[in-house]
């Protein structure tokens, strides 16, 4: 018996695991750049960007929806 630690993998095709993997770590990578913008003064264009960057995680949580569901840490 081999112990095994960590989360179980989801059982679902490859292909479809690495483009779920790809969507988490791109929503990880937006949220960075969220953090340090809220960190720094606003000014217009920052907002916009900002707004953007909301729009990104918005299709991310729908595009992540038809693979596996949406994780329960993005509610």
């Amino acid at each position: 018996h081999v112990e095994t630690r960590g989360r179980k993998k989801l059982l679902m095709p490859k292909p479809d695991r690495d483009r779920r993997l790809f969507i988490l770590r791109k929503r990880a990578r937006l949220v960075q750049r969220l953090g340090t913008l809220t960190i720094d003064n606003l000014d217009s264009k920052d907002l916009d960007l900002v707004i953007s960057i909301g729009g990104q995680l918005e299709a991310l949580r729908s595009e992540i929806a038809t693979i596996g569901g949406v994780p329960k840490s993005w509610k």
